[in-house]
């Protein structure tokens, strides 16, 4: 007994100054907007001294310098080394699956060996009775009867023909219903095994490259459970959030659930793992920036014309949303003239300012080089009121605006949203909240349930003769609106008279039907309410007055 426990302590010992084959485990993955932070672990048993590991299953695509392991006061790394190999698919799958999985697989793999062993001789066989098959009728009988001297002689013939074209013929109908068998327990063999490597994979993709670990532990003692953790980053990953915005317009209250479509194409399959998901982006390192005086003054706004309004003002918006130190007013001041539904903002990529991780309830798998899939983060509910606005010299259409007094409470990205209103999908949005004060405003899209339309007449008064040394130009426009949904609304409708910046023309005789005009811009603004099916008609109009001699473009 004594010599069997030397041989084995010796044995024991040769092991350990080898290098030994262990497949790390993925414990947390943490996923930026682009990138992503692996760690994982393995129990090893390390014996006092030098300790050699090869840890295999790794990303193909890790960032170099990036790989860091963990240590203990009984044990530390000593080194270690990275480096790539080209693994025969039989045995990349033996290091992804556990051992009954991979015993499992390779009888499924044997079988589907077997099976196209016999289809291969089968189809040999087809061939070989088919070229017999072709050869009977080559025969002297069939081709040329004369060549017999007797009729006896003839029916024999015929007779040995029938009788073998019979046996090739069964034997054709059993070769091909056997070959017919074989492909399909082929299927359902590639099935049994696409069901063990998508169970334990997380997909059918699997990658024969990986990346090996060679590392070297230097222990104090000998230590039986050692868990060695490490991790590394991979670029190869992406994370792209949006928001699910549902709106109830009858319970004035929004829910803003949080999602991301995710991808990774690592060479790894991130399986059964906590899953982390941060907005801030990692590998990026700077000095405090510095903070510029806060100033506040009045601000002065040239309105524009309409040929350029949505121009000037979509570039408003976006100095007014760099710039932190201008008044809220600047956006949706000033009288509450310009307003969200006056900017059809585009959908832009994302601006994750703030700093946030989100960590899934459950553990999951997410297969390298499968399409994006789409988790959900987390729901948050708030306060919300609408507004309608129309604007039908722009476009006959009544556009929501969501307003929300308690934003800040939600801690918003600055991303893209589907919105939904009342249950239906009516728009894509953006969030946007640089410059914002205590009410977030978002567009929600049009409310096809409220119908406005413009027309506009042009007439000239019969005084305008021919002796007259001014021309009187009178426009009227209508404005029909209707409310075709079964509940009242209220909307704010504007429209506009020309402002004149020439001594010579005049804009006289205004009249607004009861709208608010601001003379030093012309924009006339009604701010109605309209019962359920109701439809509602206003006119204004105005006279422009100028030489005969000029020419003036009234819109």
């Amino acid at each position: 007994m004594k010599k069997v426990a030397a041989t084995l302590l010796a044995l024991w010992a040769v092991c350990a100054m080898g290098q030994t084959t262990v497949n790390g485990k993925i414990d947390r993955v943490t996923i930026f907007p682009k990138g992503a932070l692996v760690e994982k672990s393995v129990t090893v048993h390390l014996q006092k001294g030098e300790n050699k590991f090869v840890i295999t299953g790794n990303a193909v695509w890790i960032d170099g310098g990036t790989l860091q392991f963990s240590s203990s006061p009984k044990w530390f790394i000593s080194s270690s080394n990275m480096k790539q190999c080209n693994l025969p698919a039989n045995v990349a799958m033996g290091r992804l699956l556990p051992s009954a999985a991979y015993t499992q697989y390779q009888a499924l793999e044997n079988k589907i060996g077997e099976l196209n062993l016999k289809i291969t001789n089968n189809e040999d066989m087809i061939s070989y009775l088919t070229q017999q098959h072709a050869a009977l009728y080559d025969l002297k009988a069939v081709r040329n009867t004369v060549s017999y001297d007797t009729v006896e002689r003839i029916k024999m013939q015929f007779d040995f023909q029938c009788k073998e074209a019979k046996n090739i013929n069964a034997a054709l109908a059993k070769a091909r219903k056997e070959n017919e068998d074989y492909r399909y327990q082929l299927q359902a063999t590639q099935e049994g095994i696409d069901k063990i490597v998508s169970q334990y994979t997380g997909g059918r993709t699997f990658y024969p490259n990986q990346q090996e670990i060679e590392v070297s532990i230097w222990s104090k003692e000998n230590v039986n459970s050692a868990q060695i953790k490490y991790s590394y980053h991979v670029s190869n990953s992406a994370s792209n959030y949006f928001y699910d915005v549902q709106l109830d317009e009858v319970a004035h209250r929004a829910v803003f659930c949080l999602k991301s479509n995710v991808a990774q194409n690592t060479g790894e399959h991130w399986r059964d793992c906590e899953i982390v998901f941060a907005t801030s982006e990692a590998g990026y390192a700077g000095y405090d920036r510095a903070l510029p005086t806060y100033y506040l003054d009045f601000v002065n706004i040239t309105y524009p014309t309409p040929t350029n309004a949505r121009a000037k003002l979509a570039n408003t918006y976006a100095a007014v949303a760099s710039r932190k130190e201008v008044a809220e007013e600047e956006v949706f001041g000033i009288t509450n003239e310009i307003t969200m539904a006056d900017v059809a903002m585009p959908a832009a990529a994302q601006n994750l300012t703030l700093s946030r991780d989100f960590v899934l309830n459950t553990r999951q798998t997410i297969a390298s080089g499968n399409a994006a899939q789409m988790m959900m983060l987390l729901s948050d509910t708030t306060d919300a009121t609408f507004a309608r606005y129309a604007t039908p010299k722009n476009e006959e259409k009544v556009h929501y605006t969501a307003m929300l007094p308690n934003w800040e409470d939600l801690g918003l990205l600055d991303v893209g949203c589907n919105v939904y209103l009342n249950d239906k999908y009516v728009s894509q949005s953006v969030i946007r909240t640089a410059g914002m004060g205590d009410t977030l405003r978002f567009a929600v899209g049009e409310d096809p349930n409220v119908k406005v339309s413009r027309r506009v007449t042009r007439t000239r008064p019969d005084r305008n003769g021919l002796f007259s040394k001014e021309v009187e130009e009178v426009v009227t426009v209508n404005l029909t609106i209707k409310n075709t949904k079964s509940e009242a609304i209220d909307i704010s409708m504007k429209d506009q008279i020309p402002v004149s910046k020439n001594v010579e023309i005049r804009v006289i005789n205004v009249q607004t039907d009861g709208g608010a005009l601001d003379e030093n811009t012309g924009i006339i603004r009604w701010n109605l309410k309209l019962e359920p099916r109701e439809e509602r008609k206003v006119t204004f109009s105005y006279t422009v007055k100028y030489p005969k001699d000029k020419t003036v473009i009234v819109n």
